[in-house]
């Protein structure tokens, strides 16, 4: 609908309107001179900056000053004092008193050992079900290896 009305009107009254929002709005006239760009600053493009510009971005060295400190420090060189001071006053109250249970019984029946033959000295060891191999070693032969 705005594209419209604007389409029917003249060049004119076009630029009256644009004058008149501007004014409106507090922005100065169009028609005043075009802002310039600045020129670019040129530069001094002779061997010597470029050879110093280069060797100064090819230059990695790290360089200290004498008076920097040291910002990294053992914990064991500076004297530490502990400032805790327990006073018991967070765990005081009936609310923080293990209750008096009576444990459950153990169900689990006890681990049944297996007996493994060592496949390099040829003894017969009683081992946990977890460590029993195929090919099963003896903690002596293991050691010896």
């Amino acid at each position: 609908m705005l594209d419209e009305f604007i389409k029917s009107l003249s060049i004119e009254q076009k630029q009256a309107l644009l004058e008149s929002i501007n004014e409106s709005l507090g922005v100065e006239s169009l028609k005043s001179e075009p802002q310039k760009k600045p020129k670019p600053v040129r530069v001094d493009k002779s061997k010597a900056t470029k050879s110093k510009l280069r060797d100064q971005d090819l230059d990695f060295t790290i360089s200290r000053t004498d008076n920097e400190e040291k910002t990294r420090m053992p914990v064991t060189e500076t004297k530490r004092f502990n400032s805790f001071t327990d006073d018991g006053t967070e765990a005081k109250g009936e609310e923080f008193k293990t209750p008096d249970i009576q444990p459950t019984e153990r169900r689990r029946p006890p681990v049944q050992k297996v007996n493994q033959k060592c496949s390099k000295c040829g003894k017969e060891v009683s081992v946990h079900p977890t460590h029993a191999r195929d090919w099963f070693t003896c903690d002596r032969c293991i050691g010896v290896r």
